[in-house]
C-alpha cells in the first residue's frame, strides 16, 4: 500500500464546524475566515491529506515532504495537511521542538477547547497511521522517548511516570533512545529552514526571557 493511499484506520472524510469561526465569535474577531473562507465548515479528507504530505515527484517521491504543505488559504492548500505533516515530523524525531503552534494550522489556536478535541483526535489518528507507514511504528516513538528522557531521566517506562524506577525488566529510556537514534534527531532547522518549525525558529531569535535577540537576528 502506498503512503498516499487513503488510510482505512481513520474516517475517510468528515466535516466539522470551523474552529476558527467559533473561536472568532467567542473573542469578537472580525473579517472573513482564512480557514474556511466563510463557509463555517471544514472537511478533513484523509485521502487528500495523505497525498499532500508526501513528495509527488523527484528522488523523494512518496517520502514525507521537506517543506510544509500549503495551508487552507494558500494555493492548492488541503485543510489539515500541514498539521498532520508537523505532527509526523515531531513524533518521528525529525523536529524535536514541541509542536505547540501546529493547532494554528487548522484554526484551533493556543487554547484547545473541548469542542476542538474530535477534530484534533481525527487528525492525530491520521498522523499516527501515515507516520507509521512512512517511518515504522517504532520510529514514531522517538519524540516520546526523547521527551520522556528529558523530563524523567533514564528510567524504564511504565504506566505511571511517578513509579518509573531504575530497576526492573526491559530497556531504559536512554537505551531506547540509542536504539531509535533519538540523540541524533534534528532540531527543526536541519532541513528547509525556519518554515520547517516555527517553534525552533523562535528559539533561535529570542533570549531566555522571550525577547527578540538582535544579535541572533543579524546572523539569519
Amino acid at each position: 500500500m502506498r503512503v498516499s493511499d487513503p488510510p482505512r484506520e481513520v474516517s475517510m472524510e468528515k466535516s466539522f464546524a470551523c474552529p476558527n469561526c467559533t473561536r472568532s465569535r467567542t473573542f469578537a474577531l472580525r473579517g472573513k475566515c482564512w480557514i474556511c473562507g466563510g463557509t463555517e465548515t471544514v472537511t478533513v479528507d484523509a485521502a487528500k491529506i495523505a497525498a499532500a504530505i508526501v513528495a509527488s515527484r523527484g528522488p523523494d517521491k512518496g517520502k514525507l515532504r521537506r517543506s510544509r504543505p500549503a495551508l487552507a488559504d494558500e494555493r492548492n492548500g488541503v485543510y489539515g495537511a500541514a498539521y498532520v505533516w508537523r505532527m509526523i515530523r515531531f513524533h518521528a524525531g525529525l523536529d524535536m521542538c514541541m509542536p505547540v503552534m501546529a493547532p494554528d494550522y487548522v484554526g484551533v489556536g493556543y487554547i484547545i477547547r473541548p469542542e476542538d478535541r474530535p477534530l484534533l483526535d481525527l487528525l492525530d489518528g491520521l498522523a499516527n497511521v501515515l507516520g507509521a507507514r512512512l517511518f515504522g511504528k517504532a520510529n514514531m516513538l522517538r519524540a516520546a522517548v526523547r521527551w520522556g528522557l528529558a523530563l524523567y531521566g533514564d528510567r524504564r517506562p511504565g504506566a505511571d511516570p511517578n513509579t518509573w524506577t531504575e530497576n526492573g525488566e526491559g530497556p531504559t529510556l536512554g537505551q531506547l533512545a540509542d536504539l531509535l537514534g533519538v540523540r541524533d534527531c534534528g532540531d527543526g532547522l536541519d532541513i528547509g529552514g525556519p518554515a520547517e518549525s516555527p517553534e525552533a525558529f523562535l528559539e533561535t531569535i529570542t533570549d531566555g526571557d522571550g525577547n527578540l535577540d538582535d544579535e541572533a537576528l543579524t546572523t539569519l
